[in-house]
């Protein structure tokens, strides 16, 4: 503890980076801040525990460190010290999480990119209760339930960005068991969060609550929260050498599916190669990065699927044993021998030009062919072929390679520091985090040796603050030719670009994943506000991609073409399937929204047709049999629904003459204000989330939709369910 009562604690970070530049120093920065009241008063005694969130390098779980932990003075302060975390690592952020007795625990977010300050406010606690259930209604005890906390916080201008705090070991505030009767508490909880739960429980399908719009689940402060835990579905089998059918022992992989989120299943072969997996829901697994090729399994519930799966060769514990040679044939030593893409370890020839190539990881669905690069760089010797997985041994003969030299520089002619160089074996298909690091002098010069002949390679310079650009080189037949380079001239990254993401309907869309890139612009990302808006920060003069992509609660994706500092980007999104096919426009709902505007559709209501009562809205089609056969059925129940306590007023959803629309409803005597689309037919229905016509909208007396897309036959069980809440 320092002197002025402030705990203090530094965490212990080790940061590995690959430059072509001499490592710098990372630099050291602070998280500090105070753990207040609501009324701002610092709080003693609170426990501050710092959680470094990691992805798992093999499902893409996320998974927490404890990094740190203090106990707060009487001036409730607190700082965390350690080294600044590169952008591009396994650290995703580091959540600061206070928590003391009898009041409900805070957190703040720290990327550990840059020093925060941020004070944590702990409030007075709710409870979140409920109770875990079989498909039979029958309580199931000992079930692990764990919290996952959903917030908005007020960023820059007012402006709001969505927070998440998962209930991951070791965070034990956010995790419990059910008693024998199936029921939970959480009593530390902040007032007025979205709550997603995780329950896990043995024989059962591991479950994440979540709506299909993808909106929380329950709020804390709920006590009647009910999950269903369905019974589970299993995958039993075997993972076995290809040539002997034995099993491969201690063999990790990942099982991903369902709709866990952030839970993915890992798991570890037995001493004969074999697995069982427990814990699924109903529908499709894919196991991957064991050592053998992307497998889809579909499992159902109560159900075990019995698979096997043969390893790729290189996964075998003996590998693929092989031998370089020079153009004269003798064995060669300290040749560098690699896969690409890279699903073998990268290894040295030994003092006989022998080596064994093992397996770094699996496959990707999109990747093919594999090649062998062998590389001298001291005798300029190279070749690069296909792999031959089949072969026992590989005997491999190199030849004379090319050389690749150039000039990596600023606008002004000048070398850049830091500057980082690679080259990369263009493929059919994309590889991504492999290539080369190639040294650059202070003058910007490179020179790279032993370049395989008959290929296609990009080579990319990027520098800190400075964009990105790339070349591309057949090396031909230039053997022990030298290959002199375009300069990569790279302009400074000194400008934003910003707009804004819409739907097919010109709705903004908030949480879209924005990234940016294009030869000579760096590659950048963020992500929409709650307007759809988005800034671009630190790129270059010059054309610039832009792609939007949100994956949840259903597909959509757009793209647009911009200059760098354009500040009217606009990228339209569209629904897309599983396979990247294109779906046809869907409205979004209006469930939990506000009723839109009646005045607009010709509807003028008094307040005695609007106080304290529910709204039926139906939109129809007069041309249309259906449409007229709904309006007919509830115009003779009106007397009833004003009863029951509901508005109903009609609107005529497509353009006809008003006179006509009119001489029918006053005929079949519809007893229902009627009102008619105007302007855009095809954008008003859009905004009422109109999916087919007749269409019904019930909201309650506040006026939020409760209900829509029901049938007549249904209007009786959906009034009921309104009144009942």
């Amino acid at each position: 503890m320092n002197r002025n009562g402030a705990a203090l604690l530094c965490l212990g970070l080790v940061v590995c980076l690959l430059n072509s530049s001499p490592a710098r120093e990372p630099e050291e920065i602070t998280c500090t801040g105070k753990v207040v009241d609501a009324q701002g008063r610092p709080i003693a005694e609170a426990k501050v525990t710092a959680y470094e969130m990691h992805f798992d390098g093999i499902a893409g779980n996320f998974m927490l460190h404890q990094a740190g932990e203090v106990t707060t003075a009487q001036d409730g302060a607190f700082t965390f010290t350690t080294d600044q975390k590169p952008e591009k690592s396994l650290l995703y952020q580091c959540y600061i999480v206070a928590a003391k007795q009898d009041l409900a625990l805070g957190w703040t977010i720290w990327k550990m990119r840059e020093d925060l300050k941020s004070n944590i406010q702990l409030g007075e606690p709710v409870k979140l209760e409920g109770v875990i259930v079989d498909e039979a209604g029958k309580p199931v005890a000992s079930a692990e339930v764990r919290v996952n906390f959903y917030r908005t916080v007020e960023v820059v201008d007012g402006e709001e960005k969505n927070e998440w705090l998962g209930g991951i070991a070791p965070l034990q505030e956010l995790g419990t068991r059910t008693n024998s009767q199936g029921r939970f508490s959480f009593s530390n909880l902040p007032a007025a969060l979205g709550v997603d739960l995780l329950v896990m429980a043995a024989g059962k399908a591991t479950t994440y609550t979540r709506t299909t719009l993808g909106e929380p689940a329950f709020k804390t402060g709920q006590t009647d929260v009910r999950v269903v835990l369905p019974d589970e579905a299993r995958i039993e089998g075997r993972i076995v050498d290809p040539d002997t059918g034995k099993g491969i022992a201690q063999t990790r992989f990942a099982v991903v599916g369902g709709n866990l989120f952030y839970y993915r299943f890992v798991h570890t072969t037995d001493d004969d190669g074999k697995f069982n997996i427990g814990g699924l829901q109903t529908g499709q697994y894919l196991l991957r990065n064991g050592g053998f090729p992307h497998t889809d399994v579909d499992v159902e519930s109560g159900k075990t699927t019995n698979i096997a799966v043969r390893a790729d060769r290189l996964s075998r514990p003996r590998g693929i044993a092989g031998v370089v040679r020079d153009q004269e044939g003798k064995r060669l030593s300290n040749a560098v021998v690699s896969t690409y893409p890279p699903v073998a370890e990268e290894i040295i020839t030994d003092a006989k030009g022998a080596f064994t190539l093992r397996s770094g990881r699996a496959r990707t669905p999109n990747e093919g062919t594999t090649y062998l690069l062998v590389r001298h760089k001291e005798r300029n010797l190279a070749v690069a072929e296909q792999l031959d997985e089949s072969a026992e041994e590989l005997d491999i003969t190199l030849a004379a390679g090319a050389i690749l030299s150039g000039k990596v520089i600023d606008v002004e002619g000048r070398g850049i520091p830091g500057a980082e160089l690679s080259m990369t074996l263009r493929l059919s298909y994309p590889v991504p985090g492999s290539g080369e690091t190639i040294e650059i002098d202070k003058a910007g010069n490179y020179e790279i040796r032993a370049v395989p002949l008959g290929q296609t390679y990009s080579v990319t310079a990027s520098g800190e603050g400075y964009g990105k650009r790339y070349t591309q080189i057949d090396t031909g037949g230039a053997a022990n030719k030298r290959i002199e380079l375009e300069h990569l001239v790279l302009s400074v990254a000194n400008l934003s670009a910003s707009g804004i993401v819409v739907d097919e309907f010109d709705q903004p869309v908030s949480g879209v994943r924005i990234s940016a890139s294009g030869n000579g612009q760096p590659s950048r990302g963020t992500l929409t506000d709650v307007k759809g808006q988005f800034s671009i920060e630190n790129i270059c003069p010059g054309q610039i991609s832009i792609y939007a992509d949100k994956r949840t609660p259903r597909r959509l994706r757009g793209r647009a073409e911009a200059e760098g500092g354009a500040t009217d980007i606009k990228i339209v999104v569209s629904e897309e399937d599983e396979r990247g096919r294109r779906l046809p426009r869907r409205p979004p709902s209006l469930v939990g929204k506000s009723l839109p505007e009646l005045e607009k559709l010709g509807i003028d209501l008094s307040p005695g047709d609007l106080g304290g009562k529910g709204i039926l809205v139906c939109l129809w089609d007069m041309n249309q049999r259906p449409s007229r056969n709904s309006l007919l059925r509830l115009a003779k129940r009106a007397e009833e629904l004003k009863r029951k306590g509901v508005t109903v007023v009609v609107v005529q959803a497509s353009k006809v003459d008003e006179k006509v629309l009119n001489e029918w409803a006053k005929k079949n005597a519809v007893p229902f204000s009627v009102g008619m689309v105007r302007g855009d037919v095809e954008k008003t229905k859009a905004s009422w989330g109109v999916r087919a016509l007749p269409w019904l909208i019930l909201a309650d007396r506040n006026h939020v939709v409760k209900a829509e897309g029901f049938s007549i036959n249904e209007l009786d069980e959906e009034i009921t369910t309104l009144r009942e809440e």
